[in-house]
């Protein structure tokens, strides 16, 4: 795995998004979730997002071929700098994976990340 480098934008992320810094790890075919985030938390809060690849028909065995791809999602979304959560947005593939499972996968490349 390649090792992240520290993006620098022009401002800080603590002065444009001074609520929360939330990644985002969706599925490749979600077309939905950046706006449907938008409309339920303030505009003070940023939200990154990255795609995991899923696979159709959407069975328990195909949901838990994401698996292997959530480290790297973690790991894509915008390296280098701190975010205060990351939510995979499958509520289906978090039930087939398991919520320990998923963050002991966001963990091993965002360690300390909620």
């Amino acid at each position: 795995m390649l090792k992240s480098t520290r993006v620098s934008p022009r401002q800080p992320l603590e002065i444009l998004y001074p609520t929360g810094r939330i990644g985002v790890i969706s599925l490749a075919t979600d077309f939905n979730i950046e706006a449907d985030l938008q409309r339920m938390y303030p505009q003070d809060v940023g939200f990154f997002t990255t795609r995991v690849r899923n696979v159709n028909p959407l069975t328990i065995e195909n949901l838990r071929t994401m698996a292997p791809g959530i480290s790297a999602a973690a790991d894509q979304i915008l390296p280098g700098t701190d975010l205060d959560a990351i939510i995979y947005a499958c509520t289906s593939g978090t039930v087939a994976i398991g919520v320990d499972e998923i963050t002991r996968l966001v963990h091993e490349t965002r360690p300390g990340c909620r």
